[in-house]
């Protein structure tokens, strides 16, 4: 571990040295907790990469996601002066809740330095999940169910077209996919039961990485028809994500320069769904997109906008310190939002929330951030800004307690490294393990309702369906 965090003090000091003499971003505070923040979770990436298998270790997600948080994602923004957008009150100074920014994350990522480098004490499941005859029919069964409910949701929309521009107006009025949530969790399943008819077709044989590739572009397309044209990058690269990794541990083990090429896809698609979510069907027009993102935000490129749009919540953060410091009547939510977002995947749920009147994440946001309630809002001052694990808690229960989250969160992620390293990689159930992988970076980036819908969607439906479709073996060996 030492030698780690000596390469990442090296590589985090050059950087941070060579942008100062520059003068690509100020000499002040909140460098310090920037600066520490980036040697440990970088440190932990280099750690995590020296372990057998990487890309079996949950725990990389986080320090990745914590690198970009707490160290890339202040130099982007104090580089292109580049904060929020589209606001009614802005602070004259960005630099004082940047540091208290960065030393909230610097906390943070000492709990988690602290608690998931504990040695695992995980045993080994006696009872492994294995496919059937009937498992490939059983997903084809459940595929087709898929199907049918995404025909049903284009046939709404009076076609696909009518799906695409239904989206290009939900972005202006936020209302065209109203109610469809309950839809969207069956149809959009699609891609991951491919992925797992994929395994179980090719388990145990010997493919070649032509078939893999001609899967991945079937599976991208499917991606794209079931969720990706309603503007969900998320639901289109994790499809992704998730079938690699499952792959890679199941069928085909992929080298160093696939995963290469897989982060420069992934940035290229990145680039091209934000210029879809941002003008729908009009996003074939490059140029006007490039010019207008140069003439609004000065230099700034789109791939730093992705950064600290999608893979940061540093900038929305240091805004809540500023309004919660100015807002000194702000009434704190006490877990509202948290219990709204359960409620909404309950029968009855949504019927009970709003009956108690409870809170909801974006009403909250809007009262911090426009002292208005979600229901007055304009084509610029949205509410729909994501606050992240620290964010929300924010909102919640105020700022004096946000070691609590990082705590909670620590626990929970301890819990889930002890039950994947406990499958053995003959189980079936391996496949849930890249699922997880993805649901971490969510715990932390997300909102609890986007949680929520993540995890019921992507998680529990996958791992019913594989109960369904696995027989139970016991296994009579020991295996330590």
């Amino acid at each position: 571990m030492n030698n780690s965090f000596f390469k990442s003090a090296l590589i985090v000091s050059f950087i941070t040295f060579l942008l100062l003499i520059i003068q690509e971003i100020p000499l002040d505070f909140y460098l310090f907790p920037m600066y520490v923040s980036g040697i440990i979770s970088l440190g932990n990436i280099f750690f995590q990469l020296k372990k057998p298998d990487p890309y079996a270790n949950i725990f990389i997600a986080v320090w990745i996601v914590m690198f970009i948080s707490s160290y890339v994602a202040p130099i982007i923004h104090f580089r292109n002066d580049y904060w929020v957008k589209h606001m009614i009150f802005y602070p004259e100074n960005w630099t004082i809740y940047a540091f208290y920014t960065s030393l909230i994350y610097f906390f943070g990522i000492l709990i988690f330095h602290i608690f998931l480098n504990k040695k695992n004490d995980s045993k080994k499941k006696n009872t492994i999940w294995v496919f059937t005859k009937k498992s490939k029919n059983g997903i084809l069964v459940f595929m087709l169910i898929s199907f049918i409910i995404q025909t049903y949701v284009y046939f709404s929309f009076r076609g696909i077209l009518g799906y695409i521009n239904a989206f290009a107006e939900s972005t202006r009025e936020d209302s065209s996919f109203s109610g469809m949530g309950k839809f969207f969790i069956i149809s959009e399943l699609f891609p991951f039961l491919f992925t797992i008819y994929f395994i179980i077709k090719y388990k145990e044989t010997n493919i070649r990485g032509i078939t893999v590739f001609l899967f991945l572009v079937l599976l991208f397309i499917s991606a794209l028809y079931f969720g990706g044209l309603r503007g969900s990058r998320s639901n289109t690269i994790f499809v992704l994500v998730q079938a690699v990794i499952a792959v890679h541990l199941t069928v085909y083990k992929f080298k160093i320069n696939h995963i290469i090429y897989f982060v420069i896809f992934f940035f290229a698609f990145m680039f091209i769904g934000r210029l879809y979510k941002d003008k729908g069907d009009d996003v074939l027009n490059f140029k006007d997109k490039l010019e207008t993102r140069n003439t609004m935000d000065g230099e700034i490129s789109e791939y730093e906008i992705i950064i600290i749009g999608d893979l940061s919540r540093y900038a929305v953060n240091s805004y809540q310190l500023f309004r919660l410091n100015e807002m000194q009547d702000y009434q704190l939510k006490y877990g509202q939002t948290y219990l709204s977002g359960i409620l909404t995947f309950i029968p009855f749920g949504t019927e009970i929330r709003n009956n108690i009147e409870l809170a909801q994440r974006s009403e909250a946001a809007s009262e911090l951030f426009y002292t208005y309630s979600s229901g007055v809002q304009s084509d610029k001052h949205t509410n729909s800004r994501i606050l992240g694990l620290v964010g929300e808690w924010f909102i919640n229960f105020g700022i004096i307690t946000f070691f609590i989250p990082y705590m909670l969160m620590s626990y929970l992620l301890i819990k889930l490294r002890r039950w994947t390293t406990s499958i053995l990689f003959e189980d079936i159930r391996i496949i849930l393990v890249p699922i997880i992988m993805i649901i971490i970076p969510n715990l932390i980036l997300a909102d609890s309702n986007n949680i929520m819908f993540f995890t019921v969607k992507r998680f529990f439906l996958v791992y019913i369906i594989l109960f369904l479709i696995t027989k139970k073996v016991v296994k009579t060996s020991s295996h330590n």
